[in-house]
């Protein structure tokens, strides 16, 4: 057996990683948006989320506040947020392949489970979301007003982000990493 603080300082350096992780996935969102933005940037803003996201809501406050601090640079706010809510997308289609082994497999008492068949579902209905925004947008084209032309903008966000598809690409397999990670994260603490 392995020390007990010794598995805490593994879990520690992979909470690390994981911050790292998520500044790259949120990077290559970005870029694909036409940004130039750096890893550092990335990840000073990703640091600031995992901050504000421990006293406000969790993950969601921390969401909100990356895209309340983080410099527009060439992309507006609304790009910014639109950014956030993309690499979100990203991190729960990760979620999804890093759980289907569990359910192909049969691996583990929890294989067949109500939440980590949820856990895969996610995946179809937030890609179907888009979709639906995007038809949505499409339809109320000629309309005027403010929620339109947020899901006008919402909608250009995400074509640009298919056009650049090999960087969605590449955000979805470092989402998918960093959620097998969190498994090793949980089986680390339970060892100690």
């Amino acid at each position: 057996l392995v020390a007990p603080d010794t598995v805490v300082q593994v879990t520690a350096l992979l909470g690390l990683v994981q911050i790292g992780l998520l500044a790259w996935r949120w990077e290559q969102v970005v870029r694909a948006l036409d940004c130039a933005v750096g890893f550092r940037s990335a990840l000073s803003v990703t640091l600031m989320g995992c901050f504000f996201g421990a006293f406000l809501f969790g993950p969601t406050g921390g969401d909100v506040a990356r895209a309340a601090l983080a410099p527009t640079h060439s992309l507006g706010r609304r790009e910014i947020a639109h950014s956030v809510l993309l690499e979100r997308l990203a991190s729960m289609i990760g979620l999804g392949l890093a759980a289907a082994p569990l359910v192909a497999l049969d691996a583990g008492p929890l294989a067949r489970s109500l939440p980590l068949i949820a856990t895969l579902a996610v995946v179809p209905l937030a890609v179907l979301a888009m979709a639906g925004v995007a038809r949505l947008a499409s339809r109320l084209d000629g309309q005027s007003g403010g929620l339109f032309f947020a899901l006008r903008g919402l909608d250009q966000s995400w074509r640009r982000l298919l056009r650049r598809w090999p960087r969605f690409l590449l955000a979805i397999a470092v989402a998918t990493v960093g959620q097998g990670l969190v498994a090793v994260e949980a089986w680390c603490l339970a060892q100690a």
